[in-house]
């Protein structure tokens, strides 16, 4: 099991949340998409099937659409913490304490500097990256619609609350070539599984939603947030 921390600091081109962006291949045409306006997670890796998509929880965030922020302030000490923690936790019982030895400061005093950080949305969540190829979900598809503006907020909570759902974002629609504006990374061990998740999205948007398309992936490229460098 790895562990890996998520960042609200913005990528080293100012993409904000979701990096730098995504690449879309249309016909002989690649489009290169803005960073995410806003974003939503909650992904689960259920081994006996979901419950009712259409009736998500409610997010961790108490359903507050996340907002790409500045850059917060970090010192010198909570930069370490962070090197020290981003390429995954030591697999140690006290991993913390762990930690603090290669900071130089009580394990005490790292926990709460973690505590803090989270508080301030410098590290957005800590948690397991599971290898969801190794679990049974094969079926990866990038589904778009083209949403109505003045709905799209609401729509991203929910939609991004669903169990199916790793990711959710709001992007800026590339004219005329590409009209679509939210965006959802949705897992199924087939693609009919997939493809009849959509369909229950595409009926909880009903009218808001002008058209939507569905693009699989083929492969993984690279499974890391942002990295700091070494002082």
């Amino acid at each position: 099991m790895t562990f890996i921390y998520v960042s609200n600091l913005p990528s080293p081109r100012g993409r904000g949340v979701g990096g730098e962006g995504l690449s879309v291949s249309r016909g002989e045409k690649k489009l290169k998409q803005p960073g995410a306006e806003a974003s939503i997670n909650s992904f689960q890796y259920p081994l006996d099937g979901y419950g009712d998509p259409l009736t998500p929880p409610v997010p961790a965030n108490g359903g507050q659409v996340r907002q790409a922020a500045g850059m917060p302030q970090i010192d010198n000490i909570d930069r370490r913490i962070i090197i020290a923690m981003q390429g995954g936790l030591p697999l140690v019982p006290q991993p913390y304490h762990a930690i603090a030895a290669g900071v130089g400061v009580e394990p005490r005093e790292v926990m709460a500097r973690i505590r803090h950080m989270q508080e301030r949305g410098v590290i957005r969540r800590i948690g397991a990256v599971p290898n969801h190829y190794a679990l049974g979900y094969r079926a990866n598809g990038m589904a778009v619609w083209d949403v109505d503006d003045r709905q799209i907020d609401d729509f991203g909570i929910r939609i991004g609350s669903l169990p199916f759902v790793s990711h959710c974002y709001r992007r800026a629609r590339c004219l005329p070539q590409w009209p679509y504006n939210l965006f959802a990374m949705i897992h199924g061990r087939t693609r009919d599984e997939v493809e009849n998740r959509v369909a229950d999205i595409d009926t909880m948007l009903g009218d808001a939603a002008y058209g939507h398309q569905l693009l699989y992936s083929v492969g993984i490229l690279k499974k890391t947030g942002l990295r700091l460098k070494e002082a």
